[in-house]
């Protein structure tokens, strides 16, 4: 062999050893999965569909590679409580999906359940909150190769794993388990303020993204704390994105906007007007309350 035709087939064999088969039972994941990877092929991601009509123990395989490069940012969301669990699929989908053109393998995401509470037996229940954050994401968080769960309290990593060896149901293997390790008052992450203790007050992007060692490194803190935290901490996923692309240098304080501006939103149900108001207060777009909206 050349030295070029050596140098390829070692790099080739490294990408293998890397290389993760994940076994997907559920059919709406298989299903999402199906229509997505297609668009992420270019990270080596693909899915193999179950055509075997005999063998209905899987919809299919989907295959992952843990990539060499460097993480791009860190994403650490801090969890307090298990009802806030079914909040997070969406929010990893949106980050997968408004953060296209990033390798999804470099974007290190650190999920806390930083409940204190935590039964002996709980490795199951556990097992189970990971599988919901990979169905309610419909599936995008298996795109994220460096996703970490740090466990509450003082579970044992071998009590979660275990349980999802023993059920392909809940066997996500590209998922990092981790003990939890006591976390200091200045890393921890602030609650969103209140505005005098009558509502949310606006996000303020630059609390919660900054970066790190001057090399560019990115570092977000996502502390969920009302099951509307990850809808209003969207647009620190839009800042994250330009920045990772780095298509200008924007201050993310001073937004460029129209003088007058028009905002026509169409939703499903009346509830949803509520959180598209709270989004609209925190991109800052109006310095005033809205006067005037309009249901059709």
């Amino acid at each position: 062999k050349t030295k070029d035709q050596s140098k390829s087939w070692i790099l080739l064999l490294r990408a293998m050893d890397h290389a993760v088969d994940t076994i997907i039972t559920n059919p709406g994941i298989g299903s999402r999965l199906a229509q997505d990877t297609p668009g992420f092929s270019e990270y080596q991601f693909a899915y193999i569909q179950n055509t075997n009509k005999s063998d209905s123990a899987h919809c299919g395989i989907f295959k992952s590679t843990i990539a060499n490069e460097r993480d791009c940012c860190k994403i650490c969301i801090d969890v307090p409580s298990a009802s806030l669990i079914p909040t997070i699929g969406p929010f990893l989908r949106t980050l997968v999906r408004l953060t296209d053109g990033i390798d999804p393998r470099t974007i290190c995401v650190e999920i806390s359940m930083s409940w204190v509470a935590a039964k002996p037996d709980e490795g199951k229940t556990i097992a189970h909150h990971i599988h919901m954050m990979v169905r309610n994401s419909m599936a995008a968080a298996l795109f994220l190769t460096r996703w970490k769960v740090i466990l509450p309290g003082d579970l044992e990593i071998s009590m979660v794993k275990s349980e999802m060896t023993v059920n392909p149901n809940v066997n996500y293997p590209t998922v990092q388990i981790l003990q939890a390790e006591p976390v200091s008052q200045e890393t921890s992450c602030d609650p969103l303020v209140m505005d005098k203790g009558k509502s949310v007050a606006p996000i303020q992007i630059q609390k919660y993204l900054h970066e790190e060692g001057g090399d560019g490194f990115i570092v977000v803190c996502i502390p969920i704390r009302t099951k509307m935290c990850t809808v209003r901490f969207t647009p620190i996923i839009y800042e994250l994105a330009r920045r990772l692309r780095a298509v200008s240098n924007i201050s993310i304080q001073k937004p460029i906007l129209p003088p007058e501006l028009l905002l026509m939103v169409c939703v499903d149900k009346v509830a949803n007007l509520y959180r598209i108001i709270l989004l609209i207060r925190d991109y800052q777009i109006f310095c005033q309350e809205i006067c005037q909206y309009r249901l059709v």
